[in-house]
């Protein structure tokens, strides 16, 4: 374990700052996992990372970004940059007088981890100009990365996505926010909120010959720190046209999905092109406990062959529309050549005439919604002609096969997963 100090916009010489850190982390292929929980955004800052975050997607495989609304301290065009990042991003806000102030950058790999914990906010000032401080602790393999366990552990809610106060963002949440003028303001209307309240120091005591201003005059001012190499705020010009692009490609994208009857608030809602598994459950004592083909459990769940430290969250939507609880499900791979997950859903005796099966749809890299089809209910017939039809492979294996919700829309209409209102108001 190594911890490190990062100061920022006092000593210059050093030239150290969050913002380096931030980026060198995303482009360290180490990683796999990055998560952030900040109280405020501003689209300076986010911009700054954006190049970034896009680059890392070709290692690292889950994003997860929570930001907090309280005070003005968020505008609305950080969040709409935040969308231009592409990961599940999400704000947080509770109507109580406590307000949403963590600052934690979260890096992890398969044998290194990184955790930076301090004042710096996510805006271009908290990750460079202010004077701010932080410590970074690595870990490396082998070493118990306690402080990211109990920062996981304190956080749960908010990391799995159940926390009530937590929505995802989306262009239409967005825009209700910034309608109700009383949680989301714009950059001007944010700039000239922390205007009023905090005062343009300098320019009131200008005209001033008060005692304040004799007091005033005993402080001089410092230079701000530049921004490292590789951190390029866009300006207000470069972000409005990328998201009158973002906007325009939304509106087409949902011309061709006329299914959508309305906006998909939800984070556990999903498109016509997700990866679909399908696959027959076999027989057994303990048959929750689903055995899976070595590539389907490395290449459809993400998990790797020795490592059970790897989880993924299940959640089970049953043939009436209802959304079972989140399943934190541990990757199981034994000497014998089993690959497993538990299912929740799986409460019943094992059927004595066919097999059940489960049909999960991918949602994000560790996310898995599912249904269980037991053979007594009308789409399991359904489900089982698709499957058979499609499976290539010997008979006397279970039957499995990869396909993607538009295909199994058209094929078996009246599963529950295609009444996608169910899902926006859960």
């Amino acid at each position: 374990m190594e911890i490190t100090f990062i100061g920022q916009g006092y000593n210059l010489e050093q030239d150290t700052s969050v913002a380096e850190e931030l980026m060198q982390g995303l482009n360290n292929k180490q990683f796999n996992c990055f998560k952030c929980l900040v109280a405020f955004a501003s689209p300076s800052g986010v911009s700054g990372l954006t190049p970034h975050i896009l680059k890392s997607k070709k290692h690292i495989d889950t994003h997860q970004v929570i930001v907090g609304l309280d005070n003005f301290g968020t505008s609305k065009e950080a969040l709409e940059e935040l969308l231009l990042w592409g990961v599940n991003s999400y704000v947080y806000h509770s109507r109580s007088h406590n307000i949403f102030h963590p600052k934690i950058y979260l890096f992890e790999g398969k044998e290194d981890s990184m955790v930076i914990i301090g004042s710096n906010n996510l805006t271009e000032f908290g990750l460079v100009k202010n004077i701010e401080g932080a410590i970074m602790i690595n870990y490396t393999q082998n070493e118990e990365n306690k402080v990211i366990k109990d920062i996981k552990n304190y956080f749960e809610n908010l990391l799995d996505s159940t926390d009530v106060n937590l929505k995802i963002i989306t262009q239409e949440l967005i825009d209700d926010l910034y309608a109700t003028e009383k949680i989301l303001p714009n950059e001007e209307k944010r700039k000239k909120i922390h205007d009023e309240k905090y005062g343009n120091i300098t320019e009131k005591l200008d005209k001033d010959t008060s005692l304040e201003k004799k007091i005033f005059d005993f402080f001089g001012t410092t230079p701000l720190q530049s921004n490292p190499k590789g951190f390029k705020p866009k300006r207000k010009l470069d972000s409005i046209k990328k998201i009158k692009s973002i906007k325009k490609e939304r509106a087409e994208q949902k011309k061709i999905e006329p299914y959508l009857k309305k906006p998909i608030l939800h984070p556990w809602a999903f498109n016509n092109s997700n990866i679909v598994l399908i696959a027959e459950i076999g027989k057994g004592e303990r048959w929750k406990q689903v055995n899976f083909p070595i590539e389907t459990f490395k290449e459809f769940f993400g998990a790797k062959i020795g490592d059970n430290s790897y989880h993924i969250k299940l959640r089970h939507l049953d043939q009436d529309g209802n959304l079972g609880e989140i399943e934190n499900r541990q990757a199981v791979s034994v000497k014998s050549r089993n690959y497993r997950f538990e299912i929740g859903a799986a409460t019943s005796q094992y059927p004595d005439k066919d097999r059940p099966i489960g049909v999960f749809i991918k949602i994000a890299s560790d996310k898995f919604l599912y249904s269980l089809l037991m053979p007594k209910i009308p789409q399991h017939s359904n489900v089982k002609a698709f499957l058979l039809d499609k499976y290539t492979g010997p008979r006397r294996n279970l039957s499995r096969i990869i396909s993607d919700t538009k295909s199994l829309k058209k094929e078996c209409p009246t599963l529950s997963f295609w009444e996608m209102d169910l899902l926006t108001n859960q």
